[in-house]
């Protein structure tokens, strides 16, 4: 607002994992650190996909205490889809 932050999310780039780690990760082999959102996907919901295409994890997001209860939260998330949508990201959430 003006030139004041009132809003930030901090979203992690997931998915897109390269053939081998895809397979190794399926086969239960692999566990590899980050990529939480596509693993999570891949072997408690059996969403194979997930791995391969790309994907936002949104790890945090924080609306001032002066902005809290604005509709502040709800239009950060609708301006971070949108733009997830504009680039082709197939999947975007959080755990």
């Amino acid at each position: 607002h003006h030139d004041d932050v009132v809003a930030v999310v901090m979203v992690a780039e997931e998915g897109r994992l390269p053939a081998a780690l895809a397979t190794d990760i399926r086969a239960g082999r692999r566990r590899p650190h980050g990529h939480v959102l596509p693993q999570s996907l891949a072997v408690h919901l059996n969403v194979q996909r997930a791995l391969d295409e790309p994907s936002w994890r949104i790890v945090r997001i924080a609306v001032h205490s002066s902005w809290q209860r604005h509709g502040v939260g709800c239009w950060l998330l609708q301006q971070l889809e949108a733009q997830a949508r504009q680039e082709a990201i197939a999947l975007l959430g959080s755990l």
